[in-house]
């Protein structure tokens, strides 16, 4: 897969997780790959354009986010049982 690819889908990944995780509209600023390999990819709340976040996603490993850091607390993430009752 090319660069732009794997960049193109780690920022639909962070959208959905913020989103899905911990309710934030992710608004993505930059996206890059960091000394690790892994995917770094930056933005900010679009509620709190203050509240910068980094969301870390290994592409070798399907995807996954492994991490995430933020500039002030993010809110809880939903529970098993919070996700199920929204479906």
């Amino acid at each position: 897969m090319e660069e732009q690819q794997i960049f193109d889908t780690s920022k639909q990944v962070a959208i959905k997780f913020m989103k899905d995780e911990f309710g934030v509209d992710f608004e993505v600023k930059d996206v890059g790959f960091s000394p690790m390999g892994a995917v770094n990819v930056e933005g900010y709340d679009q509620a709190d354009k203050k509240n910068e976040i980094q969301v870390r996603i290994n592409q070798d490993d399907n995807y996954d986010v492994t991490g995430v850091d933020s500039v002030k607390d993010l809110p809880k993430p939903k529970t098993i049982n919070e996700v199920k009752n929204e479906k």
